[in-house]
């Protein structure tokens, strides 16, 4: 085995440590019936749903929801209709209720899907016509054309309905909504607090009060939990498993995430813009030995981008990377490779990537790549990316979005500002928005499989695994059970600290 470097660049790491040790003060229950929850990202930026991801503290709540089987049950809408191929007819929930004490009207809903279509990037996919108050408690979206997803957009925390009362000067400074937990309180960034809601439409949640911290560092967040700071614990890492098995006071919970680790590569400029050189890397990842070192938790990405647990969608036919050194060292010779380049591999400071690049490095040495290590918080490596500034990266992506792959398809169109890769293929994008009109479910499908076919070839990216995460909880906290699509859902569980 080659002798190795270990270059990496460790930037703006203090910050996140800063959280991380002020997360660290308080206890698990204070004794006034809080629940504390320990999470690995910093949802906290803003308390505007269509700019930050607060809405999955369920303060927040849209018209529809997505259920484990990828099927629509009601939120704030009790039933919904497509009248035509662009025209949706949603009836609100009589009993839905903000925040404030005031009955949400279709006045509201239309009021806050405008702002949120106007507002959020996430929702600019949507080719919305028009939102309009049919009666009191209904409304109607219309399309340009026919937009198969839009359920599934609906789902998202972006979609989420709240009350004008919510904004003051243009900005959400008090987030009113109708979901199972009411905001209280909270520190940009640190932490945020909520209160059960007693007139929530869906039935009032057990717990009465619910405090968030934001704990980055993944070995202080599993101490919290271990040492009773904190009562459930988001994200912790693979190593932690024993401990977790071991201690009568602690629940594991092994949550399929539908999400993917995933090199990106920029397909823009050398090594990367050869569809040889990707190749070579892709065979070159060993992925078992990669899900060694996260205990065994995800599975190896040997077939295409979508995980297989999303039955609905997964083509079955992708033909995918197995671990063949001498296939891309043969690779590499057929593109006159260099080794004394270097490549700088980027990555961020979540789901234990540091350990993961140390081991892609080394594996990828052994084919002839020469790999720097540069590890930051998320917010410079997008804007590297955005600028073309690098070279290839390590992430970690949902597939999933409200029961649907609309999002993950979109990845690989040569608009995309999502991964920034720089890949473009005309029938691709020809694909991605055939598949948005296209309505039929078997029809649907057969164009996915074809990009799915298509992008795992031409190597953009290359798949390492389709993850599973690590929760932990304490055992006074009964019926926690963090599966997707509701891995942050509270309303079913009961907090017992004497227990």
């Amino acid at each position: 085995m080659p002798r190795l470097s270990r270059r990496q660049t460790l930037t703006g790491l203090a910050g996140a440590g800063a959280t991380a040790v002020a997360g660290c003060l308080g206890s698990g229950d204070d004794g006034d019936g809080t629940l504390e929850i320990a999470l690995h990202w910093n949802y906290f930026e803003s308390l505007d749903p269509t700019v930050d991801q607060a809405g999955d503290i369920q303060v927040f709540e849209p018209l529809v929801e997505v259920t484990a089987d990828a099927d629509f049950e009601p939120a704030i809408a009790s039933d919904w209709e497509a009248v035509d191929e662009t025209t949706w007819i949603f009836e609100l929930d009589a009993d839905a209720t903000f925040h404030n004490g005031e009955a949400v009207t279709a006045e509201d809903a239309v009021w806050s899907l405008e702002r949120a279509f106007n507002e959020s990037p996430s929702l600019s996919e949507v080719p919305v016509n028009s939102v309009e108050r049919r009666d009191e408690n209904r409304i109607a979206i219309t399309t340009t054309e026919p937009f198969a997803p839009l359920l599934a957009y609906l789902t998202r925390v972006d979609a989420a309905i709240i009350s004008p009362d919510s904004i003051e000067d243009g900005e959400v400074v008090e987030p009113i909504s109708a979901g199972p937990f009411r905001f209280e309180s909270w520190e940009p960034g640190d932490t945020l607090t909520a209160t059960r809601f007693e007139d929530y439409h869906r039935g009032t949640a057990n717990v009465e009060r619910v405090l968030y911290n934001v704990v980055t560092d993944n070995q202080t967040r599993s101490l919290r939990l271990e040492n009773g700071d904190a009562d459930i614990a988001h994200r912790v890492p693979a190593s932690s498993l024993e401990t977790l098995e071991a201690d009568d006071e602690l629940n594991p919970h092994v949550v399929e995430t539908q999400s993917v680790r995933f090199l990106v590569f920029n397909t823009n400029s050398p090594p990367f813009d050869d569809r040889r050189v990707r190749q070579a890397v892709s065979y070159a990842i060993d992925r078992p030995a990669i899900v060694d070192l996260l205990a065994g938790l995800p599975e190896p990405a040997n077939g295409g981008p979508i995980p297989p647990s999303l039955e609905r969608w997964a083509a079955e036919d992708v033909e995918g990377y197995s671990h063949d050194p001498d296939r891309a060292e043969t690779l590499l010779d057929e593109a006159d490779w260099d080794e004394s380049q270097e490549i700088t591999l980027w990555t961020y400071t979540a789901h234990e990537f540091d350990v993961l690049a140390e081991a892609i490095q080394q594996q990828l040495a052994e084919v002839g790549f020469d790999i720097d290590i540069r590890v930051t918080e998320y917010g410079p490596l997008g804007e590297a990316k955005e600028a073309g500034e690098f070279d290839f990266s390590m992430e970690s992506w949902h597939s999933n979005m409200g029961g649907d792959i609309d999002r993950a398809m979109s990845y690989y169109h040569s608009d995309d500002t999502n991964l920034s890769s720089g890949y473009g293929n005309d029938r691709i994008d020809d694909l991605i928005a055939e598949g948005r009109r296209t309505l039929d479910l078997a029809e649907r499908q057969d164009i996915y499989a074809e990009i799915q076919r298509t992008v795992t070839e031409d190597a953009p990216l290359c798949y390492l695994t389709y993850n599973s995460h690590l929760y932990g909880s304490r055992t006074a906290v009964e019926g926690y059970d963090p599966q997707p699509p509701r891995n942050m859902d509270l309303t079913r569980i009961e907090n017992d600290p004497d227990n």
